[in-house]
């Protein structure tokens, strides 16, 4: 037990004589490289960062979903899963928005890179997008030698972002309005589709040049009419007798009814033969049904723009990012730390491993001839 306490003690103060002999390098060293460290920051480029803080949209529906459902999930390796704030960073981190960002800062020729995937790649080491999980907002910060560049491409991010988007459906209100506008486009083509085969379909434009739909509107107005007066006329013969001026007025009116009546008919008869009582009433008919369609998708469409008027469905921008004034790196104070740290590691080791070669060579030895192998 002495012997080995007496083994330690012996070693503790050898290890101790090491350091004490070689204190002045293992201060001095480090303490100059520290300095030219120091010093040498001044010769590297600085490189300053823009930030820009923003709020994305409020999603009620599941961002997931959408994503999957259009196919980008898979692009941008988004789970369904995933919290909000990190499906719109992968927003940001995609290829499309990168592409739209390289081709619109011209950043293949500003990186000197000849394939757009390297000058992809360049962007997206120099740009960081951060989640905050406390409050749910995203900061975006580029890094770059020129200042106004950085803000620049920052803020250009969030435009782009916003603009890609308005081709998806986030909230309830902007799926009833992607909805409703595509319904919009179909009934209006399908109309225009029924009106242009009424026409061509051998209609006479002499006939007061009227569309075909407008013409047969008259017909319905017109037996609306007919119906009420020939209504109103049994009423009058209850108590009047058929030579009373009123009972005589509206026979009058009845018969000049007809009688447009069977001018209008005759002449869509002769363009049209015995079918348009079947085919081209049932046809303006099906034109009234998708007009009163369209009138509904119209107005839904319109409510679901109110709305998202007002649940604010955009991008809520809280800081934009400005020009930087103070650079972010080189850090000077870091950098000295860590080369003074560095190299007092370094010089330790190395006077360790030179103590105990030296203990190597007069204590042992087969040791010695071992190092003698290795040329030391």
């Amino acid at each position: 037990m002495d012997i080995t306490e007496q083994d330690n003690k012996v070693g503790f103060l050898d290890f101790l004589v090491v350091i004490l002999t070689n204190i002045k390098a293992l201060i001095f060293i480090p303490l100059f490289l520290s300095i030219i460290a120091y010093f040498s920051t001044y010769l590297m480029t600085p490189i300053y960062t823009a930030t820009t803080i923003f709020i994305p949209p409020s999603s009620d529906a599941s961002v997931g979903s959408i994503l999957a459902n259009s196919g980008l999930g898979t692009l941008l390796g988004v789970s369904t899963k995933a919290s909000g704030g990190d499906k719109f960073k992968s927003f940001l981190e995609s290829e499309t928005l990168l592409n739209k960002m390289v081709t619109k800062f011209s950043l293949q020729e500003y990186y000197d890179q000849e394939i757009l995937a390297k000058a992809r790649k360049e962007l997206k080491l120099a740009t960081n997008v951060f989640v905050s999980k406390k409050d749910g907002m995203l900061s975006l910060s580029f890094s770059d030698k020129d200042p106004k560049l950085a803000a620049d491409i920052a803020n250009s991010y969030i435009d782009e972002l916003d603009t890609m988007l308005t081709n998806f459906a986030i909230t309830n209100a902007q799926k009833r309005s992607l909805f409703f506008a595509e319904q919009i486009t179909t009934t209006e083509s399908e109309i225009a589709i029924s009106k242009n085969a009424l026409r061509e379909s051998g209609f006479k434009k002499t006939i007061l040049n009227l569309k075909p739909e407008r013409l047969l509107s008259f017909i319905f107005r017109y037996e609306d009419q007919l119906v009420g007066m020939e209504s109103e006329l049994l009423d009058k013969k209850i108590y009047l007798n058929d030579g009373a001026p009123a009972v005589r007025r509206l026979t009058k009116k009845i018969s000049n009814l007809k009688t447009k009546l069977l001018l209008i008919e005759k002449e869509i008869k002769d363009a049209y033969g015995n079918r348009w009582e079947t085919e081209i009433l049932k046809e303006v008919e099906n034109i009234r049904q998708k007009d009163k369609l369209l009138a509904f998708f119209k107005k839904q469409y319109e409510a679901a723009q109110v709305e998202m008027a007002g649940e604010g469905s955009g991008i809520q921008i809280v800081d934009r990012a400005s020009v930087p004034e103070l650079k972010t790196k080189p850090s000077r104070i870091l950098i000295t730390f860590m080369v003074g740290i560095g190299a007092g590691i370094f010089m330790l080791g190395l006077v360790l491993c030179r103590a105990a070669v030296e203990n190597i060579k007069n204590n042992d030895p087969e040791g010695k001839k071992k190092l003698r192998k290795i040329g030391l």
